[in-house]
């Protein structure tokens, strides 16, 4: 399980991705369902500690933005935590809480495309600024 306020994803719209800030209405933290694992690179003989994000098929909400892979990070209800950290659940409990979270308890907006760029820093409090893009008011505003 991992801990977060929030977490980016990019929709593209005619060849060109925007990055969104997606996070939960009435929550300043929720959790991501992961698998953490330690290994020995067998080269080396370097231990690494590294985890893998769980992902869903997407919630409508998630569809609009993650509008080519049509995903989404699986995200855990409160109640839902404390059972994907018990070391006894069944496989088939496993499969019960993996599931789409509810788009009616998410929020998302657009944000500068200094998030898409690694050289960037974008660990400062900027980058979730809110930044709205004319080109997608227009592609929401055509119908298909």
């Amino acid at each position: 399980m991992l801990p977060v306020s929030g977490f980016y994803e990019w929709r593209e719209v005619k060849g060109v991705k925007y990055p969104y800030y997606i996070q939960l209405a009435e929550k300043d933290y929720f959790s991501l369902g992961s698998m953490y694992d330690t290994w020995m690179n067998r080269e080396t003989g370097e231990i690494r500690n590294t985890f893998s994000i769980i992902t869903t098929p997407a919630n409508p909400l998630m569809e609009k933005i993650h509008n080519l892979k049509k995903r989404m990070p699986l995200i855990l209800s409160q109640q839902d935590e404390m059972n994907w950290l018990d070391p006894g659940l069944k496989p088939e409990h496993i499969k019960e809480l993996i599931k789409p979270f509810p788009d009616s308890q998410m929020t998302a907006y657009t944000i500068s495309r200094a998030a898409s760029n690694a050289r960037n820093n974008r660990d400062v409090p900027e980058i979730l600024e809110k930044v709205e893009y004319a080109e997608l008011l227009e592609a929401d505003n055509t119908l298909f």
